[in-house]
């Protein structure tokens, strides 16, 4: 799949870096590295990109990866069956403690919690 990035930073921008972000994440822990090379960007370019980001604060490598790794754990202590072990693994976070710490952050709630209260729904 080639993502073809848009002259100016905005919406499309960030979705098509979103979308890669998850597609490589299926192959592990993605580097900036690996992610801007996907995009046909050099590390710098993506970064002053990210940082330029006109609909929004400055945004990181980091920031993004994190955003997309709350929204992929979600979705998948909704959507599937998976263990909390393998959803961790799956994100690329060393150990499932690590995991749980994060989302705690991100929910105030533990990735069990938020997958009792999703199936509930």
């Amino acid at each position: 799949m080639t993502w073809e990035a848009p002259e100016k930073p905005n919406d499309d921008l960030l979705d098509g870096v979103r979308q890669t972000l998850r597609e490589l994440m299926l192959d592990g822990h993605p580097t900036l590295r690996e992610l801007s090379s996907s995009l046909g960007y050099s590390v710098r370019t993506l970064q002053r990109r990210l940082a330029d980001h006109a609909n929004g604060p400055r945004l990181s490598y980091s920031q993004l990866l994190a955003q997309v790794r709350r929204k992929e754990a979600c979705r998948l202590l909704s959507e599937t069956s998976l263990k909390i072990t393998d959803i961790a693994e799956k994100l690329g976070y060393s150990d499932p403690a690590s995991f749980s710490r994060a989302f705690h952050r991100w929910t105030g709630g533990t990735p069990r919690d938020y997958r009792e209260r999703q199936r509930r729904k």
